[in-house]
């Protein structure tokens, strides 16, 4: 992954290309098969997942509560 990739996500898009570079180190890029769960509510994380392209759908409880799509992350809280 390169700092281009990064700009194209909105929370990226004004953070100078030499820190980018830095977050390239631990970034990597992953498809994912349309209903494939990516976290489940409850499960450890440590992850920040941003959307390039397509969406996901946010659930709690088992009922749908959203949906993301390009540009939108999820997993930040996993991070901190």
């Amino acid at each position: 992954m390169d700092a281009s990739q990064l700009k194209r996500i909105p929370i990226f898009k004004d953070v100078p290309d030499e820190e980018l570079r830095v977050v390239t180190t631990f970034a990597t890029s992953e498809e994912f098969p349309e209903g494939k769960v990516i976290l489940r509510e409850g499960d450890y994380a440590n992850h920040l997942f941003a959307i390039e392209e397509g969406t996901a759908k946010v659930t709690r409880g088992g009922e749908e509560i959203g949906q993301l799509g390009p540009g939108d992350i999820f997993g930040e809280v996993g991070m901190l």
